[in-house]
């Protein structure tokens, strides 16, 4: 992995956990925050799509490059509903981390089947070590079954594993159907605001409430969450999939640290030891 690339890598990692913190702190969750930031995003990218919906015009966009950003478009919609109920009946510090390791670990089982990657030993291993740094933070695995934490197991498992599909299903959309970073972030954030449209059109009061208490917040994560994945879009365009999503694992470090400074979380000598771990897991990937 290139010396740029791992600087683009850290940078989303920052966004990414801090438009999870925002998505925490929100009083609303589901689908009308998911509605509202899509929103957002939409109105950001606009000039883009405006850009897309030229190409497709021209010829220059293909219709298959249309379905794999309506396909992105599907998956991150469900990712984004998971994730916020997640953290509706879950602590951000079980959630969370088990979203983002379990997600990079299936990723690049995927990436070795399908698209036949062959990372090397060090960079397998780092992997291991990343989901072991995941374990160590997610605490006992009893008091994890208990029935207070048990739906927010659920959602995290279910986020990754939409995770690790999304990921397979972007990289090859960037390498295989060469479409164009910028262009699919758009045309996926604006898709995902279609797909979520119908829905809310019979949920009017519900969005009303959520653009009263959360609309800032939701304007944060549009912002954020794109940027943040906009930057691993680009960096899959010369990066294999099975170094990029391991290294994603590094926001869970970011995670750590935004939870015990600003969320005043316990259990700070066990949260630094699985620090630790990932870090030596991403630093094994680089050596790899």
């Amino acid at each position: 992995m290139t010396p740029s690339a791992l600087l683009l890598i850290i940078i989303s990692a920052v966004m990414h956990a801090s438009w999870n913190l925002l998505a925490k702190r929100a009083q609303t969750t589901g689908a009308p925050l998911v509605f509202l930031f899509a929103v957002f995003e939409t109105i950001l990218f606009f000039p883009l799509i405006l850009m897309a919906i030229y190409q497709l015009s021209t010829g220059t966009l293909s219709w298959i490059a249309v379905g794999f950003m309506l396909g992105s478009g599907l998956m991150h919609t469900v990712y984004f509903w998971l994730l916020s109920e997640g953290y509706r009946v879950g602590d951000l510090s079980v959630v969370y981390p088990i979203a983002r390791g379990t997600g990079p670990l299936l990723a690049t089982i995927g990436a070795i089947l399908l698209f036949a990657e062959r990372p090397t030993l060090i960079v397998f291993n780092g992997s291991i070590v990343i989901c072991m740094g995941v374990i160590i933070l997610t605490g006992n695995p009893r008091a994890l079954l208990q029935s207070t934490a048990l739906k927010g197991i659920i959602y995290g498992l279910l986020t990754g594993l939409v995770v690790a599909i999304y990921t397979l299903w972007d990289a090859y959309a960037m390498n295989q159907a060469t479409i164009a970073p910028l262009i699919f972030q758009g045309g996926l954030s604006f898709l995902r605001m279609l797909i979520l449209l119908p829905y809310m059109l019979n949920r009017r009061e519900e969005l009303r409430k959520t653009w009263q208490l959360d609309r800032w917040y939701a304007a944060g994560i549009a912002m954020l969450s794109s940027l943040a994945y906009l930057i691993i879009l680009f960096v899959l365009v010369y990066t294999p999939v099975s170094y990029v999503a391991p290294m994603r694992a590094l926001s869970i470090l970011i995670g750590v640290l935004i939870g015990t400074n600003l969320l005043k979380e316990k259990d700070k000598a066990r949260r630094l030891i699985a620090a630790i771990t990932i870090v030596v897991g991403i630093i094994l990937l680089n050596i790899g």
